[in-house]
């Protein structure tokens, strides 16, 4: 029984539908400072807002941190071959046709969706 209580203590508070409504407006307004085709996402278990970037033209999709506009991830998908960009938590990045699939599976998960 003290553990339970203890323990149900330690956890840390999920926030209410009032604090995810404020996040959410603040991402919203937090992107209009990026410019072109942009999707907003708002990752609701951390908290956190990121900008898909879209290239239709380029096959471009760059995905950005809003808090410091830092770039996460990129893919381009054309006809001389599928690339990728990945941020390292260094700071640098891995990139090439080989970091593609990596790169594909971290724009899905900062996504929460699959991304086509």
């Amino acid at each position: 029984m003290i553990c339970a209580i203890g323990c149900q203590l330690s956890r840390p508070q999920q926030p209410t539908a009032a604090d995810l409504s404020r996040l959410k407006l603040k991402c919203g307004e937090k992107s209009l400072n990026f410019s072109g085709q942009i999707a907003v996402h708002f990752d609701e278990r951390a908290g956190h807002c990121y900008v898909e970037q879209l290239d239709f033209e380029t096959g471009e999709k760059l995905v950005y941190d809003v808090d410091n506009h830092r770039m996460l991830v990129e893919t381009k998908e054309d006809k001389s071959g599928n690339t990728g960009i990945v941020a390292n938590d260094d700071g640098s990045f891995t990139q090439g046709s080989e970091a593609y699939g990596p790169a594909k599976d971290k724009m899905k998960e900062l996504m929460q969706q699959d991304v086509k």
